[in-house]
């Protein structure tokens, strides 16, 4: 018991996460008899709801069985994935960011201002301007650089498929169609071809977080698939990813799914097809995913500053600061 109260003092457990994952999981398991003996089935709790029940014998002055405060973090581990789109909002809410501003500084400062070395604005665009052009306008880091970013702040427990040319390519795409259908994983890491993305497998939907730098003027941001990739349903995510595979549907297939092209084929052995990724069934919790994003962007939050109002120009800065 003392376990609980500590993790929620240092705000590893918020409240609502503790609520949603009792009320879902303790009526079911007291119902089931999994609970532990004498845990939540005496007669003495009856007519009480799984939430009024947990609050009981967290509350209780006389302590638990032995057992209980273990089955109770077991159910919490339960609790449904937080949505990406929602703890980004929320961060970036409470940071007063715009979302492309919260984007860029997710990343460090060095490694976007190096697309102005040797582009036709290096000898003129500033660091306070281009500051500005990332903070307002349409901009994308490359498809791998997002994926990974994704990638870190979701989980720190991955597990990888088979590599690209370990097994036909097709066969790999089976493996990933059953990753997908499989609830347990909350967010697999995709490459196929030259593009990868991450999927957030939530409940009956599945929902990209992308990007892909050759969309438009300024390409297709992180910040722009938080508004525009919309959860579909699962079966319905299959069939479209399935259509990428075929060369008579393959465009609108990519278009719909990818906003823009994707070649199968592209980075892969003759003949064959490039599929590779990544499940984790071990994201954080809705508080950690917060405290990763805050702590990502605290990390460099100095270097954007001195971007922000810097007159040097970003080529120079860039230079300056790559490894």
């Amino acid at each position: 018991m003392e376990t609980l109260r500590a993790a929620q003092a240092r705000d590893e457990i918020s409240p609502a996460e503790l609520r949603q994952c009792l009320t879902q999981q303790v009526d079911q398991f007291r119902i089931n008899k999994q609970a532990p003996r004498g845990c939540f089935g005496r007669t003495k709790y009856g007519g009480r709801d799984g939430l009024e029940l947990a609050m009981h014998k967290l509350n209780s002055k006389r302590g638990t069985r032995p057992g209980t405060v273990n089955w109770l973090q077991a159910q919490m581990l339960r609790a449904p994935a937080p949505k990406v789109s929602e703890v980004f909002e929320q961060v970036r809410s409470a940071s007063g960011f715009t979302a492309r501003e919260m984007e860029a500084r997710l990343f460090k400062p060095a490694g976007l201002l190096a697309g102005y070395v040797g582009g036709e604005d290096a000898g003129r665009v500033t660091c306070k301007q281009a500051y500005a052009r990332l903070k307002g306008q349409r901009w994308a880091s490359s498809c791998g650089q997002t994926s990974d970013l994704l990638k870190s702040l979701i989980s720190d427990t991955w597990q990888a498929s088979a590599a690209p040319g370990s097994k036909p390519g097709l066969e790999i795409l089976q493996d990933l169609k059953d990753a997908i259908r499989n609830p347990a994983n909350t967010h697999i890491r995709v490459q196929i071809g030259c593009h990868s993305f991450m999927i957030e497998n939530s409940g009956p939907d599945c929902r990209l977080y992308q990007s892909y730098m050759a969309v438009g003027y300024g390409g297709y941001g992180l910040a722009d698939s938080l508004q525009t990739d919309v959860s579909m349903p699962r079966q319905e995510f299959l069939e479209h990813l399935q259509d990428v595979f075929d060369p008579d549907k393959n465009d609108a297939a990519s278009v719909h799914l990818f906003r823009g092209t994707c070649d199968p084929e592209a980075n892969a052995e003759l003949g064959d097809v490039r599929v590779c990724f990544e499940t984790t069934s071990q994201p954080r919790s809705a508080v950690e995913l917060r405290r990763a994003m805050q702590q990502k962007l605290a990390a460099d939050a100095a270097e954007w500053q001195q971007v922000a109002g810097s007159d040097q120009l970003a080529s120079e800065y860039a230079l300056a600061h790559l490894n």
